[in-house]
C-alpha cells in the first residue's frame, strides 16, 4: 500500500462569490471543530486545549487573508480556479 493517500477536496473553477461560499465554509467547519475540542477540554481537563486555541487564530488568519483575495477578484468581476489537496497518510510508531 502506498504511504500517502491523495484526495481532491476542491477542483475547479469558480465565481468569486461561489468561491468565497466554499472557503468560509471549510474554514468555519474546521473552526467549529477546534472550538468544540477546546471546550471539551475545559469540561474534562478544566483548562484550555492550547493545539485547538492556536489553531483557531491561525484559521481565523488565513480565514481573513481569502476573504480579502477574494473580496479583490470579486470587485475585478474575476472568476477563481481553485484547488485544495488532503493528503493522509499514517504515523509509525
Amino acid at each position: 500500500m502506498s504511504k500517502e493517500k491523495h484526495l481532491k477536496l476542491i477542483d475547479g473553477t469558480f465565481e468569486s462569490k461561489d468561491a468565497f461560499e466554499i472557503l468560509m465554509n471549510v474554514y468555519s467547519s474546521k473552526i467549529h471543530f477546534h472550538q468544540l475540542k477546546n471546550i471539551q477540554s475545559q469540561e474534562r481537563e478544566g483548562k484550555d486545549c492550547k493545539k485547538s486555541k492556536r489553531r483557531i487564530e491561525e484559521l481565523k488568519k488565513s480565514m481573513d487573508k481569502a476573504s480579502k483575495v477574494l473580496a479583490s477578484a470579486q470587485l475585478k468581476g474575476k472568476r477563481v480556479i481553485m484547488k485544495s489537496e488532503v493528503i493522509i497518510s499514517f504515523v509509525e510508531e
